[in-house]
């Protein structure tokens, strides 16, 4: 399966995802690339996006797009705090739903966090 990594994942994490072939979006010159554009571009060469963004949850009308979007909630942007949701992610990637998004909840959430969530977003701890 075909995984870009967006700019906001570390590089290293797509050594994690064993078996798949995971792009960061800098290799292909996307970092900079914001979230429909890069949507869009992603749709075309990916089955998946994994991103850190959740603003994306709210900013994108995801079921416009064909990809699975994963999120990954986690203390910061470090490959450390990314390493333990790997197992996680790679028991989702085949059935992740394109056009939805599946969060990945490293540190719990509290309730508030889950009650502004859009409907249709997949929630994993």
């Amino acid at each position: 399966m075909r995984i870009l990594l967006d700019a906001c994942i570390p590089v290293r994490f797509a050594r994690s995802i064993a078996g798949h072939d995971a792009v960061p979006a800098s290799k292909l010159g996307w970092q900079d690339l914001k979230n429909g554009k890069l949507l869009t571009a992603a749709q075309e060469q990916f089955e998946v996006m994994v991103t850190a963004d959740r603003s994306l949850l709210f900013q994108q009308d995801l079921g416009r797009y064909l990809i699975a979007v994963l999120v990954l909630r986690a203390r910061d942007n470090t490959l450390s705090s990314f390493l333990p949701m790997a197992g996680l992610l790679l028991n989702t990637l085949s059935h992740a739903p394109k056009g939805r998004a599946t969060l990945f909840a490293a540190g719990g959430f509290n309730p508030p966090d889950l009650a502004r969530l859009p409907p249709g977003v997949l929630v994993i701890r």
